[in-house]
Formats: structure tokens, C-alpha cells, sequence
């Protein structure tokens, strides 16, 4: 049986199992602290040079300050080439933080918020809007890191994405325009949290405990993970967030092998989300597991991938129903489709969506179909084991020899030369 789901904050469960529990607390920088200033003693330099943009060169400085820079891979993924500046991918950044045993906090970067960060040596990363008289000739938004804020003379000192000269400079700006321009944001912010450090503040907010159990989930302890599920679940919650914990207790019912058990309380959740994709997505895949009601669970996929048509997990979730229900033509359609878009995807994702592919022609009576796909699956995906159907009908396989052509198939010869 597929186990895999997509988690409730976008975080890909297959890509974090082997994460470790995380450090009690992050170091804090050193500061410069009076009664009128608070900075934070050594500045995050972005490295303009070897970056593909400068908001890459910000974020790198970020990740950097928390003793983990990104590599240029990362980097990529973050901020891809066609992004408008000031803007990041968000599920990439989740997925980097985890990957490093943190988890990225939203903090709200007002005049107090900021002050108290500064404070105690946090580095925040936030976007900065250009002045609204800018705005008419489409000025860029920017990353900046705060790092000083003199209120004597009302100024505050940051590094941002703007930057194009010196690497590393501080750049100041009055505290009231800085204000004014992240006004329409809130003030919102990130800064990075050891997952034990969530643990143990008893004042932590309800979005901060909801991503401690994402984190659970994500590296495989569903024990803790289902008792702060729970225990979000049965306080008083926004109508949002009660349908993550709830989504998240039905996913980790799957993961324990009970989707019949499951699918409930996603049909629960649904009122609460109705447009989630990620949670018709999860019901279609505990129907199908289950086996009982395929025309609802295709219902719900179909929902799912019409709300983002090119998410290979969606897409797989589609197609494995399609075929369950005898459309293997089909099935192999949207199969092709995921995969597509899935070579981004972590190991155990593209191996799901190869070995449903494989069956799909198999079912369609395309063998010879099926075994290219098939063998392209050892080769791309040597770690995965292969599942036993797929090894009955191409015995081959089991040598792990994707050249060899097993010997009920009579593959065609290659073209002759021109």
C-alpha cells in the first residue's frame, strides 16, 4: 500500500522521516544594546556575487545567520528565476527550514515586535514594499533583514535585496516610512524555531503547535504528533486552523493503515475548508485505500486537480483511482501528466507515480509500454523497493537489470541507420 499523503502544511512526509528531534534552543546574535538602540552586532552580508538574483543573496544570508546556508540548488527552488522580487516559494522555504530541524515562525515585526526581536539577537526576514509613491511605476518589493533601529534618531537599519553596492552594507531608512510601507502586510515576519523550543513555550500560539505537529508527522511520530492534533482540535480554534488539526489526525489514521477510519473526519473537515485541495486530495486517497466508495473518491481527486492541475501528488492520487475504476487509458493520461512534473519530487513520490504508470499500461495491454516505464523506475528510483506485482510481471526486474527484455516480450528493433 502507497504511504504516502500530502501533509497539512504542504510539507512532503516521505522527504522528512528521517529527521532528527532538533536542538533546545537557536543561538541568538550578539547585540548592541542601549536605552535608544538595539542591532544586532555583526551584519548578515549578502554575497551579491555567484547569486542568480540579490533576494537569492538575502535569503542566503538568512539561512546563514542560523549556521546553515543554502546551497545554489536551494537557492533556486526558493526563488526561481521567473519570481517577482520580494517574494519566495513558501512550501520550498518550509521544506528548507525542516530539512535543518527548524521551523519558520511568523512573527509580527511592529514598532514592539520589532524592538523586543532586536532585542534579544533574532534575525528576521521580511518583504519591505516600495514607498507608495513608487508604487504607480511598479518599484520592486524587497527582502530585508532588520538589523538596527536607532530611536533617538528615528532611523532603522536593515540589509535588503535593494542593495547593489557594498555587500554586507546597512542600509537606513526613517522608522515611520518603514512602518508605513509594511503596514499593508501587518508587519508580518519569519524568523527560525527549534522544534523543542515550540515544545516548551506554554504560550505558543496555535499556528506555531499546528507546525510542532506538522513537524511530528513529517519525521514519523505519530503518537505526539496525533496528541497535539488533538489537543488543537478540542481547544478554541479558528474555523482554519480546526480544520488542519482535524486534517492532520485523518492523515495520520492513514498512515496507520485505517482509512476507512479516516475518511470521516476529512468528510468532517470539509465544511470547515471546502475549497482545500489538499484535503480533497487526502479523502480521495483514504477512499481509495479503502476501497468502498470509488466514485466519491474520484470525485473528490478530480476537485483536488482542478484546483491546482499540475501537482504530481494530486495527479497520482487521479490517476491510481482511474484505474481502479477501469480506465486504464485514462489512467496512463494523467499518470504521464504527473509525471511530468514530478522530477522535483523526492525519490518515493516518483517511484508511486512510475509503478501506478507501469500497472496502467499494463492494464491497457501495452506491455511494451509498461516495461519502459517500468525500467526507467529502477533506474531513477534505485532506493525504493519494487512491489511485488510489478516484479511478478517482469521477473527482470528482480535483478535490478532495467537492459534485459524479459522473455515473453518482443521488443522492436531499432531503426536502421540513414
Amino acid at each position: 500500500m502507497r504511504r504516502r499523503l500530502h501533509a497539512p502544511l504542504l510539507l512532503p512526509a516521505l522527504l522528512l522521516l528521517v529527521l532528527a528531534a532538533g536542538c533546545s534552543t537557536l543561538p541568538r546574535q550578539p547585540i548592541v544594546r542601549t536605552d535608544t538602540y538595539r542591532g544586532l552586532r555583526q551584519t548578515p552580508a549578502p554575497a551579491l556575487s555567484g547569486h542568480a538574483r540579490p533576494d537569492q543573496a538575502v535569503l542566503d544570508a538568512f539561512f546563514s545567520a542560523y549556521g546553515t546556508p543554502p546551497t545554489a540548488e536551494e537557492l533556486a527552488r526558493l526563488i526561481p528565476a521567473t519570481m517577482p522580487p520580494g517574494r519566495i516559494a513558501m512550501g520550498e522555504f518550509r521544506r528548507s527550514a525542516m530539512a535543518r530541524e527548524l521551523l519558520p515562525a511568523a512573527v509580527r515585526a511592529d514598532s514592539d515586535g520589532l524592538w523586543n526581536a532586536l532585542g534579544q539577537g533574532e534575525v528576521l526576514l521580511l518583504v519591505l514594499p516600495p514607498p507608495r509613491a513608487a508604487r504607480p511605476a511598479r518599484a520592486p518589493a524587497e527582502l530585508a533583514i532588520p538589523v538596527g533601529w536607532d530611536q533617538a534618531s528615528g532611523v532603522i537599519e536593515f540589509v535588503g535585496s535593494g542593495l547593489t553596492n557594498t555587500p554586507g552594507a546597512r542600509i537606513r531608512l526613517p522608522a515611520a516610512d518603514f512602518f508605513a510601507r509594511r503596514a499593508p502586510l501587518r508587519h508580518a515576519a519569519l524568523r527560525l524555531r527549534a522544534p523543542r523550543e515550540i515544545a516548551r513555550d506554554a504560550h505558543a500560539d496555535p499556528a506555531s503547535r499546528l507546525l510542532l505537529a506538522d513537524f511530528y508527522f513529517a519525521r514519523g511520530d505519530y503518537r505526539q504528533a496525533d496528541a497535539l492534533y488533538a489537543a488543537l482540535a478540542a481547544s478554541d480554534l479558528p474555523p482554519q486552523e480546526l480544520a488542519l488539526a482535524l486534517l492532520g489526525r485523518a492523515n495520520i489514521l492513514v498512515q496507520r493503515g485505517q482509512p476507512a477510519q479516516a475518511a470521516p473526519l476529512y468528510e468532517q473537515t470539509l465544511p470547515l475548508a471546502p475549497d482545500n485541495p489538499r484535503l480533497h486530495n487526502n479523502l480521495a486517497y483514504a477512499l481509495f485505500q479503502a476501497g468502498n466508495d470509488l466514485p466519491t473518491a474520484l470525485r473528490h481527486a478530480r476537485l483536488a486537480c482542478d484546483a491546482v492541475p499540475d501537482n504530481p501528488i494530486y495527479l497520482e492520487t487521479l490517476g491510481a483511482i482511474q484505474l481502479a475504476l477501469g480506465d486504464a487509458p485514462l489512467a496512463a493520461k494523467t499518470l504521464e501528466h504527473a509525471w511530468e512534473h514530478a522530477l522535483d519530487q523526492p525519490e518515493p513520490v516518483r517511484s508511486a507515480i512510475l509503478d501506478q504508470l507501469a500497472r496502467a499500461w499494463l492494464a491497457a495491454d501495452n506491455d511494451i509500454l509498461a516495461w519502459q516505464v517500468a525500467a526507467h523506475r529502477v533506474r531513477s528510483c534505485p532506493d525504493v523497493p519494487i512491489p511485488q506485482d510489478l516484479l511478478r510481471a517482469f521477473p527482470a526486474l528482480k535483478q535490478h537489470d532495467p537492459n534485459a527484455t524479459p522473455d515473453h516480450l518482443a521488443l522492436p528493433a531499432p531503426p536502421p541507420p540513414e
